[in-house]
């Protein structure tokens, strides 16, 4: 069993990839945007200079900083009294806290956005380490979030399991030297996903029990 487990945060802890979707719906009806699916896969997982890029793509006559920020607010608002947690969120964390493993979150998301929904869900304590996409240059796809999360457990990144839902996420964690664990979320793994060194489970319950077996 690896020391450190990374977990992404939207679509794999929690049930928040809707919320999104409808966060960027009242985005768009603000500015007098038309979305269609592109739009939803192409940005879902998704921070920092990368999204900003894709909105300039997609509206480039808006300021995509106005964009995000957009994005954020009604999505606070959203979550302001309930984050829904995954199936087998909690059976996770305790089955590694138990082994002494050591946790981290690394999402794309604000932090004060990560640290609201851990308090609002009441798993904060579980974690030993929390960054964010503000934190590192280069947003998923590239691997630096998965790195700084290793860093800071103090672990090499071939120490640590990732737990994504995303694709941007899963390729990430692959270039990390990661183990790397998808989730699928709504968005399923393409034929570039398959051929790389990931195990997919339908949950995270099946990843709990993939790594109590293979320990």
């Amino acid at each position: 069993m690896h020391q450190g487990a990374i977990f992404d945060m939207d679509g794999l802890l929690f049930d928040t990839e809707p919320i999104f979707d409808q966060a960027w719906r009242l985005v768009a009806n603000q500015y007098h945007l038309q979305l269609d699916q592109s739009f939803f896969d192409r940005n879902r997982g998704t921070s920092g200079a990368v999204m900003k890029q894709a909105l300039k793509e997609f509206f480039p006559e808006i300021s995509p900083d106005l964009l995000v920020q957009g994005l954020f607010d009604h999505t606070a608002q959203l979550t302001s009294q309930n984050v829904p947690l995954k199936k087998g969120v909690c059976e996770i964390l305790d089955f590694l806290k138990q082994r002494s493993v050591l946790m981290a979150i690394a999402s794309s998301s604000p932090k004060s956005m990560i640290l609201h929904h851990l308090e609002v869900s009441g798993i904060r304590d579980y974690f030993d380490v929390i960054v964010s996409g503000e934190e590192v240059k280069r947003g998923k796809p590239y691997p630096d979030i998965f790195l700084l999360a290793a860093s800071q457990l103090n672990l090499l990144p071939e120490d640590c399991y990732v737990f994504e839902d995303g694709l941007p996420g899963v390729r990430a964690g692959v270039k990390a030297g990661c183990e790397t664990i998808m989730i699928p979320d709504m968005i399923q793994p393409t034929e570039d996903i398959l051929s790389m060194p990931v195990q997919i489970f339908k949950d995270l319950l099946q990843a709990k029990d993939f790594i109590q077996k293979s320990s």
